[in-house]
């Protein structure tokens, strides 16, 4: 199962709080992030995604979890979904906007591959 786990606390209730729509291209695949949900205890996000390409949807949760000083970003187990690059390409796009309100939140592993993650070597990627 495609995920990135960070080292840190994630910023997840300001991930939710400064929440808008996105809607953009990578790689010839247009992916959205839909909207987001938190749980009341603020530990756990689920970002309702859709990557699509030539017409192939696939519509699925990504899961956010803080896990003590980690942060595990994943496909939602329950979501049946081809694990497919616009599924990777959206969580990578979660990623980055979780990385963005999470000061202090570093990358520590994936199984996505370098190309994914984009130009930037990432620590800990072949």
């Amino acid at each position: 199962m495609p995920h990135i786990i960070y080292k840190g606390e994630g910023n997840l209730a300001g991930f939710h709080a400064g929440f808008s729509p996105v809607k953009t291209d990578s790689n010839g695949w247009i992916l959205k992030l839909n909207q987001v949900f938190i749980t009341p205890n603020g530990r756990t996000l689920i970002v309702e995604c859709t990557a699509v390409r030539s017409g192939f949807v696939q519509a699925f949760y990504a899961l956010v979890e803080q896990k003590g000083t980690q942060v595990t970003l994943r496909v939602d187990p329950h979501t049946s979904v081809e694990r497919n690059e616009g599924v990777k390409r959206a969580l990578v796009l979660v990623g980055e906007r979780l990385v963005a309100v999470s000061p202090g939140l570093t990358f520590d592993k994936t199984n996505l591959t370098r190309e994914l993650l984009g130009e930037e070597p990432v620590p800990g990627l072949p």
